[in-house]
């Protein structure tokens, strides 16, 4: 659920990427690269905040290195 939060957080923030100059045409490449910044930087931070979450979340025990290298499959999700 945090994930999930995180993950609507920084697609509002992600809007804030998108942006087309004033004097740029307005074609559809334009506009849909405009729209992959706002879609790339929201994926981004996700990405590195859900990172910290299950690195926070997960017991303090767990040998982290060992997980993120023998075990890519708790990983994978997130990529």
């Amino acid at each position: 659920m945090l994930i999930a939060g995180v993950g609507i957080l920084f697609s509002i923030i992600g809007t804030l990427f998108v942006k087309i100059s004033e004097h740029a045409s307005i074609s559809t490449e334009t506009v849909q690269k405009a729209l992959n910044m706002g879609n790339w930087g929201s994926m981004i931070l996700t990405a590195i905040a859900s990172a910290g979450l299950v690195i926070w979340l997960l017991p303090h025990r767990w040998n982290y290195v060992a997980l993120f290298l023998l075990n890519m499959a708790y990983w994978a999700p997130l990529v």
